[in-house]
């Protein structure tokens, strides 16, 4: 079940950001207005490319499936020996980049509003909670 929980969330991020990528800014009204509220940046000179945008979806994607690898609901056997260390990877990953928000110092410490409250608030609990769900998958499988 967390398994399912962790890809529907990565699924729908990794949707959002193609949405982004073809230039709906949803839920802001202009570019600028998404990057000060997803990114913290300030007056950015443009939205980041394209490429860039649908790559971010990809890797959101695919940790999504890595979720259900994890947990055994998808096999790929020529793989196996790395299962639960990418799921344990993933956990670090996702639980630092929560943790990160709410140190006085590093890259988010400086983002602008309304990045910052919207990260207190939703971005680092969801990232803490799906670095909680791979942590629990990694523990668990195998």
């Amino acid at each position: 079940m967390i398994a399912w929980v962790i890809f529907a969330v990565l699924q729908a991020i990794a949707a959002i950001h193609i949405l982004w990528a073809f230039g709906v800014y949803w839920p802001a009204r202009s570019g600028k207005e998404l990057s000060a509220m997803v990114a913290g940046v300030q007056n950015p000179d443009t939205m980041p490319p394209t490429v860039l945008t649908v790559f971010v979806a990809g890797c959101f994607s695919a940790m999504g499936v890595a979720a259900l690898w994890a947990a055994g609901v998808i096999d790929l056997p020529w793989l196996a020996a790395i299962q639960g260390k990418l799921a344990l990877l993933l956990a670090a990953i996702f639980i630092g980049r929560g943790v990160l928000t709410y140190m006085p110092f590093g890259p988010l410490a400086k983002a602008c509003e309304p990045f910052r409250t919207l990260d207190r608030r939703a971005f680092a609990p969801l990232s803490i909670f799906l670095g909680l769900g791979f942590l629990w998958l990694a523990l668990t499988s195998g």
